[in-house]
């Protein structure tokens, strides 16, 4: 049964690979979760050809709690849309995107919403459901925070 599941998911791989243009991203921002942090991580974007993203992230939340220095791991995707044939990093640099997302790690999963701007600047809020009690903070509740998408390759194709 594991050899199976294996099989389709290198065939949806191969499949969704050979329609999906990806770039890579550089992504910084701030969260607010029942604190403040800084936000860091990597981006990949997959994208459709009719321009809707798959976009899947690893970032790191660094932030001050309790007194206490924290690096706390986190994991995201989520699915970027728009009305229009707005590429992201290229020709129509305009557009803005509707984000439908999920991140979580150990600790907490949290369902998001957002808007991103000129490709490059998202909004979102979100809430946190815990999983987990942390030592020094909890992760219930409402989130939200800014992020800057920072493309590695700019205009590209």
């Amino acid at each position: 049964m594991k050899k199976f599941f294996v099989c389709i998911f290198l065939c949806f791989v191969v499949f969704f690979q050979a329609q999906l243009t990806s770039y890579t991203l550089v992504k910084a921002g701030y969260k607010n979760q029942n604190g403040n942090y800084a936000s860091v991580g990597a981006e990949l974007y997959l994208v459709s050809p009719k321009h809707h993203i798959w976009s899947f992230a690893a970032n790191a939340n660094v932030g001050n709690m309790n007194q206490k220095f924290l690096v706390i791991p986190e994991l995201e995707v989520q699915y970027m849309f728009t009305g229009t044939d707005g590429k992201p990093h290229s020709e129509n640099f305009h557009s803005a995107f509707y984000t439908i997302g999920i991140r979580g790690n150990q600790y907490y999963v949290e369902p998001k919403i957002g808007i991103v701007f000129l490709s490059l600047v998202e909004a979102n809020i979100g809430y946190s459901l815990g999983l987990k009690e942390h030592d020094f903070t909890s992760f219930q509740g409402i989130t939200f925070g800014l992020q800057f998408h920072i493309p590695t390759q700019i205009f590209g194709n």
